[in-house]
């Protein structure tokens, strides 16, 4: 196992069986391969669960070689999280993102290749912190 971080919160770390992840706040973002075999096209799926608390998935299938984009977009359209931003095979790919940095809301994400660009909506919810006190 590798571990690279160019900061405080952003890095990566390769696993087993080509297992890679990302973060940018510091937690984790995984990217697994599902399928090497070549899907029949591009596609984005809907992310599960939705809405979410902290951790949702994303599966993906990348129909050409190249550099894959899935990015993370609030209600006014500015960028919040890469997820992925690299060369991918052709394959189908599961991405495991950690919004545990962002507050309740809407977001969207977006897919994009040279070929290919699709966009989805996610639902976060945040639990709301429980405080229990004892007394002694």
């Amino acid at each position: 196992m590798s571990v690279y971080f160019i900061d405080l919160n952003v890095g990566w770390t390769v696993g087993y069986y080509g297992s890679i992840l990302k973060t940018i706040s510091g937690g984790i973002t995984s990217i697994s391969i599902r399928n090497p075999e070549i899907p029949a096209s591009f596609s984005l799926s809907q992310n599960y669960p939705n809405p979410f608390n902290s951790m949702t998935n994303i599966k993906m299938n990348i129909l050409n070689a190249g550099v894959a984009k899935l990015t993370v977009f609030d209600l006014l359209g500015r960028k919040v999280a890469d997820i992925v931003n690299e060369y991918l095979q052709p394959g189908t790919y599961q991405v495991q993102f950690d919004a545990g940095d962002l507050t309740s809301g809407i977001y969207f994400y977006q897919l994009k290749t040279d070929n290919f660009t699709e966009t989805k909506k996610l639902l976060f919810k945040e639990c709301p912190l429980k405080v229990f006190v004892t007394e002694s």
